[in-house]
């Protein structure tokens, strides 16, 4: 019997398991946020998932509260929402977004199936465009 495709087998193995193994660690240390806020062209918009993590199949309520760079509630602006799997073929979801009051904006989403998700925002307001991505997982 011959050693040397034995050992060059098992060591290919236990690379493999070590590299998979490695993925889901690296996965796991991931920490999403439930709130994100950015600050561009002079606004801060600032998004809110809930519950969270938001559960597939389930309702979540997308929250964007946008204000001027004195903190002001900026009402009026047009907005729009989609999620969408990055790095999957399975299209986005449109959200429909109204305002609830001066400058907070909210709608509701159902996450399809559990993973990686990334909410896509784009507020027109005042000749400014102003685009925030905010990832977070949807959880069985």
């Amino acid at each position: 019997m011959k050693l040397k495709p034995f050992i060059v087998g098992a060591a290919a193995a236990i690379s493999l398991l070590l590299l998979i193994s490695a993925g889901y660690a690296w996965k796991d240390s991931i920490q999403y946020e439930a709130v994100m806020t950015v600050q561009q062209e002079g606004v801060e918009l600032q998004t809110e998932i809930a519950p969270f993590p938001p559960q597939m199949l389930a309702s979540a309520t997308l929250s964007i509260r946008l204000s001027d760079g004195s903190g002001q509630p900026v009402s009026g602006a047009k907005m729009s929402a989609a999620l969408s799997m990055p790095h999957m073929m399975c299209g986005r979801i449109e959200v429909k977004i109204s305002e609830a009051e001066p400058g907070i904006y909210t709608g509701e989403a159902v996450p399809l199936m559990a993973g990686m998700w990334e909410m896509l925002v784009v507020v027109h307001s005042g000749g400014r465009k102003v685009e925030a991505v905010h990832p977070f997982e949807a959880v069985q």
